[in-house]
């Protein structure tokens, strides 16, 4: 299981790498292009054309719609005209994590995955030491499996165990890691984490469901 995990940590690693050099070549080439041409780089985005911490960007004078694409979407979907207008904005963070944790879990209801994520990853840099945070880091792991992403998924509920391993939320996030492989169509590693939620846990609620999938 551990092998697992590290070999995910891997992969998500050097796609991190591969998508750094992608940026910093693309900057370089864009870097160039502007000396050649002689012309000025435009002025870094405002937050509020950002939509972050709720701000609403101004409505030009020329009557434009600033949230509608002028590009080719469907041909361009990594263009930041195109990604910037579907880009959802970022609620204010409220002032406690028991708050912030509801509010997040508001909007995986509602499904809003990337919104709840953030309010999520929030709440354990602003509460380090809330009781709330077994919880949290569980339902970080929980957006990402609604994306459909489960490596990554995978990966955040091993960092319920990590931290809370003597809690109820680490049997369960050791079940759903066992899920994440189970829709990754790997079902020999998804039974090693259903039986080590059972061996782990034998007297929890998480451990009888793993039961089930070993089973059947």
């Amino acid at each position: 299981m551990q092998f697992q995990v590290q070999e995910m940590q891997k992969y998500l690693d050097d796609n991190a790498l591969a998508n750094e050099r992608r940026l910093l070549w693309t900057e370089r080439r864009l870097d160039q292009l502007e000396k050649f041409l002689k012309v000025k780089p435009p002025p870094a985005p405002t937050d509020a054309e950002l939509g972050i911490g709720g701000a609403t960007a101004t409505t030009p004078t020329d009557g434009t719609n600033p949230t509608t694409p002028t590009v080719d979407c469907t041909a361009n979907p990594t263009d930041p005209a195109c990604t910037a207008a579907t880009t959802p904005a970022m609620p204010d963070v409220p002032s406690t994590a028991k708050e912030t944790l509801d509010l997040a879990v508001q909007n995986m209801k509602e499904g809003r995955q990337a919104v709840a994520r953030f309010l999520l990853e929030k709440a354990i840099e602003e509460h380090p030491g809330a009781p709330e945070l077994p919880v949290v880091r569980y339902r970080i792991g929980e957006t990402y499996f609604n994306e459909g992403d489960f490596k990554k998924a995978a990966k955040a509920f091993q960092a319920v165990i990590d931290n809370s391993a003597n809690t109820d939320w680490a049997a369960w996030a050791m079940y759903r890691q066992g899920e994440c492989f189970d829709s990754l169509q790997q079902p020999d590693n998804a039974r090693l984490f259903y039986q080590s939620t059972v061996d782990k846990y034998p007297k929890s609620d998480a451990a009888k469901e793993a039961k089930k999938k070993l089973a059947g």
